[in-house]
């Protein structure tokens, strides 16, 4: 964590990692890698990395391997960089379903502002080390209700629902291939 505040501190203009030797631009997959620290870490800087991530792709979805800081071009390497597309591609898989140890860790890194009443958040199926499984995740004013349906390899040992600004709940049953659990948004709930 020292060496990600150091980078923070030192490497980051407007919340992208500017690699000034060889790529003399922002860099996605590094930022995207701070950006996975942080969200292990639980800390909410994560998101205006994310968010800076998604700003920053080309029409089509993709980055180049750095991007000019003026023009916000491609200025080095690969103008579809895969590398920087798997990034991507890990960094919502874990903000949804993140492996830790024999547990599995849901909805870690999914904002509040993403959580619009009527309009449910799907992924899936996504594949962790468990076995697959389907999110879905629904709003109200009050609540959010969360459903899964898993197809396990070998269950979790632990099973969390950890959604920012509600309280992390422990799922008493990971092995079951099906789970539905409402969350309070009321912090007194908690």
């Amino acid at each position: 964590m020292n060496t990600l505040e150091f980078l923070l501190e030192n490497c980051f203009i407007d919340q992208a990692f500017f690699q000034d030797m060889i790529h003399s631009g922002f860099n996605m997959y590094l930022t995207l890698h701070c950006a996975q620290c942080l969200l292990r870490a639980d800390d909410s800087r994560y998101l205006p990395l994310v968010e800076k991530v998604a700003e920053l792709a080309s029409p089509t979805g993709h980055w180049p391997e750095a991007v000019h800081p003026q023009t916000l071009g491609g200025c080095m390497g690969d103008g579809q960089h895969a590398w920087a597309a798997a990034e991507w591609v890990m960094m919502i898989h874990n903000m949804f379903a993140a492996e830790d140890g024999d547990a599995l860790i849901l909805l870690r890194g999914v904002p509040q502002k993403w959580l619009q009443p009527n309009q449910p958040i799907k992924i899936g199926p996504i594949h962790t080390r468990f076995g697959a499984l389907e999110i879905i995740v629904e709003s109200a004013a009050d609540a959010v209700e969360v459903t899964w349906k898993a197809r396990w390899h070998a269950p979790p040992a632990g099973l969390f629902i950890q959604l920012p600004g509600i309280a992390p709940v422990r799922w008493d049953d990971p092995g079951n291939r099906n789970g539905r659990l409402s969350l309070s948004r009321n912090p007194n709930d908690g």
